[in-house]
């Protein structure tokens, strides 16, 4: 098997280090982006074309080469990779933001009904894989894997809310933010931050970079404002590793967390009526064991993983 990076950004690298850990049988891994290095000797650094067309052209090429192998794409390009099953037939690629959101007058989702004959498609959560299923894709639910836990330097500073995710929903943020206490911590790039009246007692800062793990130290809970049935986010999985508890506000985004990492306990701003009551919510998950979740989901992972390389 070899693995191809078509196009992870920079901030992938926490999910492929992950991913990278079961790919024990990969000859090859090619990526584009010297920061997202692993399997060290066995990685392959392309020219790193900006160009959609060249950057295909590049890939093509790599898979005429392999064509006989298992490819298993870590992230792909929709509208050239049809091209690929013409010669390659054992073709595996994850989902990241390439699943249709919505299915009706769709033009990404009438691409893929009618273009992929050949791909098996891996899915982060089961929401993905429904929503697959009902374009008539050959798709299996695996995960979203996460790293070692680790134990943060709890500091005995001022309580943090941070802000995390730049696909923020205003409409759905607005429900927790009378609840907040505190100060919040925000990327500069999140749009419409500015629409949830923040009180005038909680502080915000805004920065252009979240530092992983200095700034989760004081983090009461990482807030996700996603308004999406189908995509998740990979700050789930900074919160999984560090055991930072999660709010999450749209009931769409709730089902498709549910549906990546079962049984986790998450806060929904549902259920938050009060500052006390946040508060005790979070004193609750506090008290989760985040490691035995974590251990025991990437054991499953493995093996769902393995399952679907190895469906004829």
């Amino acid at each position: 098997m070899i693995l191809i990076d078509w196009w992870s950004p920079k901030p992938h690298l926490e999910f492929n280090k992950n991913l990278y850990k079961f790919m024990s049988d990969v000859n090859q891994l090619y990526i584009f982006d010297s920061h997202l290095k692993g399997l060290e000797d066995k990685c392959i650094l392309k020219k790193n074309y900006k160009s959609r067309f060249l950057r295909a052209f590049s890939v093509i090429n790599i898979c005429l080469k392999h064509r006989k192998e298992k490819i298993f794409f870590i992230s792909y390009d929709v509208l050239f990779i049809p091209i690929i099953q013409v010669f390659a037939k054992k073709i595996f690629c994850y989902e990241h933001n390439t699943t249709p959101e919505s299915l009706e007058l769709n033009k990404h989702a009438l691409w893929q009904r009618l273009t992929f004959f050949n791909i098996k498609r891996l899915c982060q959560s089961l929401s993905q894989k429904n929503q697959l299923d009902k374009i008539n894709q050959k798709s299996y639910w695996v995960g979203l894997p996460v790293s070692e836990t680790e134990r943060l330097i709890k500091e005995y500073r001022e309580k943090v809310f941070v802000f995390v995710s730049e696909r923020l929903n205003a409409n759905d943020a607005k429900k927790i933010v009378p609840h907040l206490y505190g100060k919040l911590l925000v990327k500069k790039s999140i749009k419409d931050f500015n629409e949830l009246n923040i009180p005038m007692e909680i502080k915000v800062y805004r920065k252009e970079k979240i530092n992983i793990p200095e700034d989760f130290n004081n983090a009461e809970a990482l807030i996700i404002a996603i308004n999406s049935n189908i995509r998740g986010t990979g700050w789930y999985i900074e919160a999984l590793k560090y055991g930072v508890p999660i709010i999450i506000t749209s009931k769409k985004q709730a089902k498709v967390f549910e549906s990546t990492y079962p049984g986790y306990p998450f806060i929904s701003t549902d259920d938050i009526n009060s500052k006390s009551c946040l508060k005790d919510r979070i004193r609750v998950l506090r008290e989760f064991d985040n490691q035995t979740y974590v251990e025991n989901y990437m054991i499953d992972f493995k093996n769902r993983l393995m399952s679907a390389f190895n469906d004829e």
